[in-house]
């Protein structure tokens, strides 16, 4: 594919929006993120190459540019955004939802929250520091 030096920042942006989701997403076994990479690995050699990227970005990009006027909207991204929370957030309401009654409790949520300090306190000294917050949440890593 001869435009992915010239698309590149477009591509890489709509790709940025995949990577970040996955990034925000709870995945303790790594699927979404295998489901990522396997999705733009098109000849599964369990490599992504310049062509794989580019072709992924483009469809990216065709599905939502809902208009097919060859650019995206606010309106056309914002409502990619929140179909993705929307499919997130129901996937984090059944995890939290341990008894499956369709209403989260105060226990419930609480025990979410112990297992998540539990998993950003590195050094299991009953405390959380700056660093140990960063490494535990992609998002949050220093730059």
């Amino acid at each position: 594919m001869t435009g992915f030096r010239t698309g590149l920042p477009a591509l890489a942006a709509i790709c940025a929006l995949g990577a970040v989701q996955i990034a925000h997403a709870t995945d303790p076994g790594g699927v979404a993120v295998t489901r990522w990479f396997n999705g733009i690995d098109s000849d599964s050699n369990l490599r992504i190459t310049a062509d794989e990227l580019e072709h992924y970005g483009l469809l990216v990009f065709r599905r939502t540019d809902t208009d097919g006027n060859g650019t995206l909207s606010r309106d056309e991204l914002t409502a990619v955004m929140l179909e993705s929370f929307r499919k997130r957030s129901k996937s984090r309401f059944a995890e939290l939802d341990v008894d499956t009654n369709g209403a989260i409790s105060e226990g419930e949520l609480t025990a979410a929250v112990i297992r998540q300090f539990s998993c950003m306190d590195a050094d299991w000294d009953g405390a959380v520091t700056l660093e140990e917050a960063r490494a535990a949440l992609p998002s949050q890593k220093p730059k």
